[in-house]
């Protein structure tokens, strides 16, 4: 007899590819949900209003490292993530996810290849202020990208190296500040780097 589905019914799909396609993470975007296996991007979509077994489907979408101790992030209009495939970690930003055709993807690191070594494993991401932190857990440096866009064009970008005051173990954005925990002696210390300066001047 011929297996049915309602919409209901839990959705189960599989990825084809070339390479083992375990998928790791995913983001949202306007066109459905990019999800990341080591090698490979696939976009989930829906020709529907409803997401269900009859109407999902998985096409691929580009072919890139991904490394998976890490999660993608999401720059507003565009999403970025890292590779670590070579002896360094690349930064890649991908525009222009759509159902059919191949997206935009720009490596923003080519400008300083040798900047981070592969085991960056800790990102930290604020849209607001444009600009996302790096760092290899257990170690005293922080690298961080600031961009600033217009309309479809990218007027700023640059990149930088902080030296902490002690072995970073996490770090986060919240509003308007990096927040970081530092390691110095056997002992933890939680750090504040505010981005704008507040209404006393610090």
């Amino acid at each position: 007899s011929a297996i049915t589905f309602s919409p209901t019914d839990c959705i189960d799909l599989s990825c084809s590819s070339e390479y083992p396609a375990i998928i790791y993470d995913g983001i949202q975007t306007n066109s459905g949900l990019v999800l990341f296996t080591k090698n490979q991007q696939f976009l989930l979509t829906t020709d529907s209003d409803v997401l269900s077994p009859q109407t999902a489907k998985i096409n691929s979408l580009s072919t890139y490292n991904f490394n998976f101790g890490t999660n993608p992030i999401s720059l507003g209009t565009t999403i970025a993530f890292l590779d670590n495939a070579g002896k360094y970690t690349r930064f890649w930003e991908m525009a222009r996810i759509l159902r059919e055709g191949e997206p935009d993807v720009v490596e923003q690191s080519k400008v300083v290849p040798k900047l981070f070594n592969k085991d960056i494993d800790l990102i930290s991401n604020s849209r607001e202020n444009s600009i996302i932190f790096f760092s290899e857990k257990g170690k005293n440096i922080l690298y961080g990208y600031k961009y600033f866009a217009s309309s479809d064009k990218r007027l700023l970008q640059a990149w930088f190296k902080w030296e902490t005051t002690g072995n970073v173990q996490y770090h986060c954005m919240l509003d308007d500040a990096l927040y970081a925990v530092l390691r110095d002696n056997n002992k933890d210390v939680l750090v504040k780097y505010a981005m704008k300066l507040d209404d006393t001047g610090h």
